[in-house]
């Protein structure tokens, strides 16, 4: 198993990666929790369907095709299902998304490996360094 394969299976597991992201001092709302795992393997795909330098379009798919499943599932639910749908904003799954990348490659580059995504278009990254 490659790094990036141990590594999108440790971060696609939503009962790991709440707690994995709070070690390195990320904490995302639980709303984003019910997203994550999917939003992972999403990410999975679109790096093999895209490959390398198309981090922008891969982002852009994924948070295409979250959206769209959100606002399709959110059409027929009710009640506090509703509510969590409607709480998932493409906003918070680009951020999501940002952030997932960004403790890939912490945990990555400090492991003494390369970075897993080009992260560096990301706003979290403009002003700190990780």
């Amino acid at each position: 198993m490659s790094f990036l394969s141990a590594l999108k299976s440790l971060l696609s597991g939503a009962s790991l990666l709440t707690p994995l992201l709070a070690l390195f001092g990320v904490v995302i709302p639980p709303v984003a929790i019910v997203a994550a795992p999917m939003i992972v393997k999403l990410m999975g795909i679109a790096e093999e369907a895209y490959g390398d330098g198309q981090g922008p379009l891969k982002k852009a798919a994924v948070t295409n095709f979250v959206s769209t499943a959100i606002a399709d599932t959110a059409s027929f639910s009710t009640g506090g299902q509703a509510e969590t749908l409607a709480a998932l904003t493409p906003e918070l799954v680009s951020t999501l998304i940002d952030t997932v990348a960004t403790v890939a490659n912490s945990i990555s580059k400090g492991t003494g490996g390369e970075a897993v995504f080009d992260d560096t278009q990301f706003e979290l990254n403009k002003s700190q360094t990780f």
